[in-house]
């Protein structure tokens, strides 16, 4: 194979994608499949366009990749963040108020906080984002 194309960007953009995938950051590795789906196709255009496959074989891994979609994948990752976030805010109310792990719990918080349904605080905080990010241009529609 000729790497004068596009000198195997899709070996970078598949590295990336394993950092994204390792990252302690939800949102990243909310990404991490989408961004090998682009190294699948741009490892696939390469070689089509080297002429090692051809004309029209990288046609289903760029629609692989235009096609994805994984809400429940961004949900999972920011209903884990955002229980992170409440253990926090749990620990801090706590330390604020003087009060120990055993009189404080999340539904105390969740009443202090005011939120209405409080067995799935976390999923209604997700729809929102979800909801915000879809209507600003930034999410999946």
């Amino acid at each position: 194979m000729s790497d004068e194309c596009q000198n195997y960007s899709y070996v970078l953009i598949g590295e990336m994608a394993e950092r994204l995938a390792a990252s302690p950051n939800p949102l990243r590795r909310a990404m991490a499949p989408k961004v090998q789906l682009l190294a699948n196709a741009m490892h696939d255009i390469e070689w089509v366009d080297d002429g090692d496959f051809r004309e029209g074989a990288d046609k289903k891994s760029i629609i692989n990749f235009l096609m994805y979609h994984d809400d429940e994948s961004v949900k999972s990752e920011i209903k884990a963040e955002i229980e992170a976030i409440a253990a926090q805010a749990i620990k801090r109310i706590q330390t604020l108020s003087g009060l120990t792990d055993k009189t404080t719990s999340k539904t105390e918080v969740q009443i202090i906080c005011n939120c209405p349904d409080k067995s799935n605080f976390a999923d209604e905080v997700v729809n929102v984002i979800l909801s915000r990010m879809r209507d600003s241009g930034l999410g999946n529609k």
